[in-house]
């Protein structure tokens, strides 16, 4: 198991920023590599609802899920990352910040399996850094709204 922590300030109001995280079909305008998303089961934006996210990662096609475990409006959302090699626990906090957002992003990386198990915790860097980016693309995907 891998954890790391992200923090991004956005100079938009809290409401905003909240409902454009958990608008998962407008996700690919943000998401480095993300060429689309499918609503597999539940309610689109409830906990419990799973989405099919597929992606383009180092020149070859991926799917992964997302099931979002929890919400809380304005203020938190927790999910779950499935993949054939990995799975995350992450939940993403959003805080009122002179009149714009902090968003904080706080996730564990688990690998599945023996060898994965001992990879996914050299992947924290590169993890991390996708992140980071894709929250830097969001930060300017609102900022110019």
């Amino acid at each position: 198991m891998t954890r790391f922590n992200i923090k991004i300030e956005i100079n938009s109001p809290i409401e905003q920023v909240y409902a454009a995280f958990v608008d998962w079909v407008r996700a690919p305008l943000w998401r480095r590599g993300l060429t689309g998303v499918k609503l597999v089961s539940g309610v689109h934006g409830r906990p419990g609802s799973k989405q099919r996210f597929k992606c383009i990662r180092n020149g070859n096609p991926a799917t992964f899920d997302e099931i979002i475990t929890d919400l809380v409006v304005n203020e938190a959302c927790y999910f779950r990352t499935d993949h054939e090699r990995m799975y995350c626990l992450a939940n993403v906090l959003f805080r009122e910040r002179d009149g714009g957002t902090r968003m904080t992003s706080s996730v564990h990386a688990y690998g599945r399996g023996m060898f994965w198990r001992l990879v996914v915790p050299f992947m924290k860097g590169n993890l991390r850094r996708r992140q980071q980016a894709d929250f830097e693309l969001f930060k300017a995907y609102l900022e110019k709204s």
